[in-house]
């Protein structure tokens, strides 16, 4: 993402810049592979997670604090054994490392306590198709 460019919650940037709602691709990105950063929050006794906190504030924070963010998408569990997760799309690793080893990371990892008390386990992942 452009530096100083900011996303809508529920608005990605797509690769050619144009805005598009959460969770779809543009017919450019065909064929590009992607590194996905998944968030897991498991359910467990006394978990909470705040979701409407999660889309309105959080999201946009994880926007703002990283630089190479192409789109977010947000997930509520409804069976299985995480109450949400959510996908972080980068182009590459070192965008990735980049993004996570940012000045302003904190202010996302610091945000985790307005939402929920959950510890989250990462998966990073290279999308294959």
């Amino acid at each position: 993402m452009p530096q100083g460019r900011r996303s809508v919650p529920g608005v990605t940037v797509r690769s050619d810049g144009s805005p598009g709602p959460s969770g779809t691709s543009h017919p450019s990105d065909k064929g590009k592979s992607m590194i996905r950063v998944s968030v897991l929050y498991p359910k467990g006794e006394g978990s909470t997670f705040n979701m409407d906190y999660y889309k309105t504030k959080h999201r946009q924070i994880c926007v703002d604090v990283m630089p190479g963010l192409k789109k977010m998408d947000v997930e509520a569990g409804i069976d299985g054994p995480y109450e949400a997760v959510g996908h972080l799309y980068f182009d590459d690793m070192a965008t990735v490392g980049a993004a996570m080893g940012g000045p302003r990371i904190v202010e996302a990892q610091n945000d985790l306590v307005n939402y929920t008390n959950i510890v989250p386990v990462i998966q990073i992942s290279q999308q294959i198709d």
